[in-house]
């Protein structure tokens, strides 16, 4: 296979401790191989009852396999045992593809509670609670969660075990992009509902600041060094796929540091961040905006516009509602939170 590697040179400025200094820096974009075309997490699907079908039984599966509830108990599961269901749930999803979104958010409106309890448990990111939970925290349901008073202090327990575990290595460029990518959702999370969710001490609001810097300059430099190596030697097919992989990793990396120090700090308004990181929220927008609303902007006032049973999806209009109901009904359950 032939790999054609862009080049996009973009200047970034990093904050130091005497200042601010911009450094123009050569990023090395995905290669156009490994760039699959823009899907919406909810897109649509064909919808039949046997598809509903197929939602429900996988998650009853994800569930029991988790060992958890419909209210915050939880089985526990052996730690030794949680590479062997992390593998269970790539396969999993690897063959549901179509239907994976929707499983993800049956789980979530019924046993998230649970989930979060079991993480606060097990909280290491080789833990399928973590696994499970960087894939849940952009759907709706998620934020729901967020908005009542179970979730009051999981920002704040997360943000502790960051600092404390989650250490900068080069081989571990996958698990500390999905920690940036669970700390962007909370930190977000924590700025729209600021009356659930429980800030951060100004100590640990420092100190996280502090890694997210050094984590990006670190991934920043080693981004630097890849892509110069990669510019001199032309790597054998079968090196070109991890390499490609950690690139990516570390990009998102650089970009997302520096957006969430900008958010911590206060010089970026969520909308704002949200606008700049181009995040799809389907908490916030019209649930039919993919394919009937062009209002892409945060709703204002969400009170009489939730979906009446999940609680979790707005919609501007009645009408909207009706035309995204045969793809939001896949998803759509009544919570217990």
């Amino acid at each position: 296979m032939e790999f054609n590697y862009v080049y996009t040179a973009c200047s970034i400025s990093l904050p130091d401790r005497q200042g601010l200094v911009s450094r123009s820096y050569c990023l090395a974009l995905r290669a156009r191989s490994f760039c699959p075309p823009y899907k919406h997490p909810m897109s649509p699907i064909t919808h039949s009852t046997d598809t509903v079908a197929r939602v429900t039984t996988l998650a009853n599966e994800l569930a029991e396999s988790l060992g958890l509830t419909t209210s915050r108990a939880f089985r526990h599961i052996p730690s030794e045992q949680h590479p062997i269901l992390i593998k269970w749930l790539h396969k999993s999803s690897a063959g549901n593809e179509d239907i994976w979104p929707h499983v993800i958010s049956n789980v979530c409106a019924r046993f998230l509670p649970s989930l979060v309890a079991a993480y606060k448990t097990m909280p290491a990111t080789s833990g399928v609670y973590w696994f499970i939970l960087v894939g849940a925290v952009p759907i709706a349901y998620f934020a729901k969660f967020m908005r009542g008073p179970l979730a009051s202090d999981l920002y704040v327990f997360y943000v502790k075990h960051l600092l404390a575990n989650i250490t900068w290595t080069l081989e571990n460029h996958d698990s500390l992009r999905e920690s940036f990518r669970l700390l962007m959702y909370l930190m977000i999370y924590a700025a729209l509902y600021p009356h659930t969710v429980d800030p951060l001490p100004a100590r640990t609001k420092r100190k996280l600041a502090a890694w997210i810097l050094a984590s990006g300059h670190r991934s920043l430099d080693d981004l630097n060094a890849r892509v110069a190596g990669q510019q001199h030697t032309k790597p054998h097919a079968a090196q070109c796929k991890p390499c490609e992989y950690a690139i990516e990793c570390q990009s998102d990396i650089v970009r997302w540091a520096f957006r969430l120090l900008d958010l911590l700090s206060g010089k970026l308004s969520t909308v704002q961040f949200l606008a700049k990181m181009h995040i799809i929220s389907p908490w916030l927008a019209c649930g039919a905006a993919q394919e009937h609303c062009a209002q892409g902007h945060p709703l204002k006032d969400r009170r009489w516009r939730e979906c009446g049973r999940c609680g979790a999806q707005a919609y501007c209009s009645r009408e909207h509602q009706r035309l995204d109901w045969p793809e939001h009904r896949l998803g759509c359950f009544e919570t217990n939170y």
